[in-house]
C-alpha cells in the first residue's frame, strides 16, 4: 500500500496525465514549461484517468484511518500528534483557527501538530499520514 500511496502522490505532484503526450509541445523550452503546467492542471480536472486516481487515494486514505484504531498496541504521544496533524491537514488543510488557552495543553499540542503540517497539500498529506500507518502498523502489529 506504501508504494501505491508514492505512486499516486508523484503521479498527482508531477501532474503526469495520459492525454498530456497527445498536446503539441510549444517552441521555446520556457513557454513549453508554463505551458505544460497549465496542460497539466487542465488536463488533471477532467482527466478520466486520474480522477480515479484521486479516489482510490482517498478510499486508501480511509482504510489508514480505520487500520491505525484497531493496531495492537497504542502508538506513544509522539506518533500520535503526528498522525492528528497529517489527518487533520489532509480532511481540513490549513490551520483555521486560533491556537487554545495557555491552560489546554491538549489542545495546543493537537493545534501545534497540526499547524506543523500547514505547507503541505491534502494529497501529500494523505500519503505521508498512509505512510506514517504502514510504518505503524509494522512496529505494533495489527
Amino acid at each position: 500500500m506504501q508504494k501505491t500511496a508514492a505512486f499516486l502522490f508523484l503521479l498527482r505532484e508531477t501532474g503526469w496525465c495520459l492525454l498530456q503526450f497527445l498536446l503539441p509541445p510549444t517552441l521555446s523550452p520556457r513557454a513549453n514549461r508554463v505551458a505544460g503546467r497549465v496542460r497539466r492542471a487542465q488536463l488533471y480536472s477532467n482527466c478520466k484517468v486520474c480522477l480515479p486516481l484521486t479516489a482510490i487515494m482517498t478510499e486508501t486514505f480511509k482504510k489508514a484511518a480505520e487500520e491505525v484504531k484497531v493496531l495492537k498496541q497504542k502508538p506513544d504521544q509522539g506518533e500520535l500528534t503526528a498522525l492528528y496533524g497529517l489527518y487533520k491537514q489532509a480532511t481540513s488543510g490549513d490551520v483555521n483557527i486560533e491556537r487554545p488557552g495557555f491552560l489546554d495543553f491538549a489542545g495546543k499540542a493537537k493545534w501545534d501538530a497540526w499547524n506543523a503540517q500547514k505547507c503541505l497539500s491534502k494529497d501529500e498529506a494523505m500519503t505521508a499520514y498512509v505512510a506514517l500507518v504502514e510504518k505503524l502498523k509494522g512496529k505494533y502489529g495489527i
